[in-house]
């Protein structure tokens, strides 16, 4: 495959008509390309030329060899828009764990790290400040937990996890005091699943991380493709017109014009438009 060269020309710019000219470096034989089939040939409208090929034996389904190849016709610089996200080091405060019951996943029990941050805390609780006043400074901090009767505790309670759950995950937050100019102030706080080894083994691997940081080179690497999810931007409740694109009724229309007017065996109805997955 490092053998072959694409050359490119084209005779009118538009996409009316264009020449392809496929070549190797060894010898001008075109004799290969019975065992291959070219799917696409388009141009983009920043003037590129992009001929996508795949091997004959491989459906055209985006999985296999493909082989992408754009040229820049005005041949001057050409800036991608990229998305920068901060990702700063959690740290791992707690497990869970479940246990496989007839009506679904139900917890078992929950394991706290001995020492919480503040961040952390204010996410158990609505109004913080309130909170705060509300106890004593001896019971504001559990000094018990702190102690070796404390960590004795945590052992007993990680045993029972050993025993009786089923999947195991570790309750990690981040380090928003971390990230400058934003505003809250309280800790995002999330689940994540261990999946190696036995329950025990995945028990000991989690205990050993708390307190600690994680950072995100931890588990990914540079340029390693990873599978992302999200949510769109929400709207809130939207009529039929911008959440379906229905057309619009003529001016003469009776009562209303942004609604639906012939319901077919599609009812299109208003209701909540974004935030969808």
């Amino acid at each position: 495959m490092e053998e072959i060269v694409f050359l490119l020309f084209w005779q009118t710019f538009g996409g009316k008509k264009i020449n392809l000219l496929v070549s190797t470096l060894r010898e001008f034989n075109l004799g290969w390309l019975e065992d291959w089939y070219f799917c696409g040939l388009s141009i983009a409208p920043q003037c590129f030329l992009m001929l996508t090929v795949y091997p004959y034996s491989i459906p055209p389904c985006g999985l296999g060899l493909v082989i992408d190849i754009v040229v820049n016709f005005h041949k001057k610089e050409i800036c991608e828009a990229v998305t920068i996200i901060e990702t700063r080091p959690l740290v791992v405060v707690g497990v869970v764990g479940y246990a496989k019951t007839p009506c679904g996943l139900c917890t078992v029990h929950a394991v706290w790290a001995q020492h919480l941050r503040e961040e952390v805390k204010r996410r158990f609780y609505q109004n913080w400040c309130k909170y705060k006043k509300r106890l004593s400074p001896g019971i504001r901090k559990n000094k018990k937990k702190e102690t070796e009767e404390g960590k004795k505790d945590i052992e007993s309670q990680l045993g029972k996890l050993k025993k009786y759950a089923t999947y195991i995950r570790v309750l990690a937050h981040t380090h928003i005091r971390k990230l400058k100019g934003l505003k809250p102030r309280k800790a995002h706080l999330m689940e994540i699943q261990v999946n190696v080894g036995t329950v025990a083994q995945k028990v000991n691997f989690a205990y050993g991380f708390f307190e600690k940081h994680i950072p995100v080179d931890a588990v990914f690497q540079k340029d390693e493709m990873i599978d992302i999810i999200g949510v769109t931007k929400g709207k809130g409740y939207e009529g039929v017109v911008t959440r379906w694109g229905v057309t619009c009724l003529q001016r003469k229309t009776h009562k209303a014009l942004r609604k639906v007017a012939c319901i077919g065996a599609y009812h299109a109805r208003a209701g909540q438009n974004g935030y969808h997955k």
